[in-house]
């Protein structure tokens, strides 16, 4: 079976505006690459390295096909 690219969507338990939500895709090899808000950086980098650039100890990370990381 095939893999494929799962986007997935970063928000906040304290809510933050919709127009700032991060919104990525994951690769089968780990690899993912996120949109930052307001047209900021595109980075590929692998998932588990998020936190070298986000806050993703308070961060919920919402996977469209339901799924964990």
């Amino acid at each position: 079976m095939a893999e494929f690219a799962r986007p997935f969507r970063i928000t906040y338990p304290d809510g933050i505006p919709e127009d700032e939500v991060l919104h990525g895709v994951q690769f089968p090899d780990g690899a993912c690459i996120v949109r930052m808000p307001r047209g900021g950086f595109h980075a590929a980098i692998p998932f588990e390295f998020l936190g070298e650039v986000l806050d993703m100890e308070h961060a919920v990370v919402e996977w469209a096909d339901g799924g964990g990381a």
